[in-house]
């Protein structure tokens, strides 16, 4: 097949093919888009038209940045394509890559101020999403909850110690362990008898949610007709909440300037790799990095730690 056509049930038959994929609510939504813009603007697809809509090329005959959101959609349909025995299948073209930087991301003592700022249980909750493992996502942190499935209680009641958290079913399906540093467990568990009290044996006396942000009045009527939509729409909602509601309040007073609350990841994985020496293959697996090249990206070693890596190196 030299074509694919783009139709209304192609598309609809894509979306639901990525909202299985367990994107995070930001990458599905800009996948969504990107992929509804070029169902607008085209009505078929074929090598010669990719070619075009990639990028142009530079003067060594090389395909310039390539958009990367239309190179994953074209890369999703590939992958649709053949998962459902659709003769169909684009050559995507190499493009030089522009480096990924991460910029106004926070020193430790930065987030330091800013959770200091901030009043009390909004401060916990940039606690957890800080200090779980190397950060946490948005989408992790809304699906945290009292059940022992998720942090074991009576064994941390019995130790009292640094623990461990399971987040299940994150990014691409993927689940994993994270810590849990004590000072922040001993919080949690002052919180959850605040907020559910505890049971008979002392455990938090609920498998709720640990945060809730009006969940069971959010979009009712969505969540009847369509669940895991609306599930990316609470993500969405929540990231909202704590980026207009918390952050820019408080964290423009504590440090001068706004910052984003996916930044406390890079910040933590950051602080964890440069200031603590935890080795980068840690860090990845605190992350739930698929790819070591992405953790790269978080972890933008400092040149200070350049210099004392080189401390004792034998010279000629």
């Amino acid at each position: 097949m030299e074509e694919l056509e783009l139709n209304d049930r192609l598309l609809n038959q894509l979306q639901d093919y990525i909202r299985a994929r367990m994107l995070s609510a930001n990458t599905f939504r800009t996948y969504s888009y990107a992929l509804s813009k070029l169902f607008k603007e085209h009505k078929a697809l074929s090598q010669n038209r990719i070619n075009k809509i990639v990028a142009e090329k530079n003067n060594k005959g090389q395909y310039k940045y390539g958009n990367p959101n239309k190179r994953a959609i074209f890369t999703l349909i590939n992958q649709y394509c053949i998962q459902n025995n659709i003769n169909f299948n684009l050559n995507i073209p190499k493009t030089e890559r522009k480096e990924r930087v991460l910029i106004n991301t926070p020193t430790f003592e930065e987030v330091k101020k800013i959770i200091s700022a901030t009043p009390y249980p909004q401060n916990l909750m940039l606690r957890v999403i800080y200090n779980f493992g190397a950060g946490i996502r948005i989408s992790e942190f809304v699906r945290l909850s009292w059940s022992s499935e998720c942090i074991n209680w009576a064994e941390w009641i019995d130790k009292r110690g640094d623990s461990k958290c399971l987040i299940k079913n994150s990014k691409r399906g993927k689940s994993r362990y994270v810590t849990v540093p004590n000072i922040l467990m001993e919080d949690l568990y002052k919180y959850a008898g605040e907020k559910v009290g505890y049971n008979e044996y002392g455990l938090p006396n609920s498998d709720g949610f640990m945060f809730d942000f009006d969940k069971n009045k959010f979009r009712s009527n969505l969540f009847i007709l369509d669940s895991e939509k609306w599930q990316i729409e609470y993500v969405r909602y929540v990231e909202r909440q704590i980026d207009y509601h918390i952050l820019r309040k408080y964290a423009q007073k504590a440090i001068g300037r706004r910052i984003h609350i996916h930044q406390f990841r890079n910040s933590r994985s950051s602080y964890l790799y440069n200031v603590e020496g935890k080795p980068i293959e840690v860090i990845q697996e605190l992350l739930g990095h698929r790819n070591i090249e992405t953790t790269r990206i978080y972890v933008k070693i400092s040149f200070d730690k350049i210099i004392k890596s080189m401390e004792g190196t034998q010279s000629i």
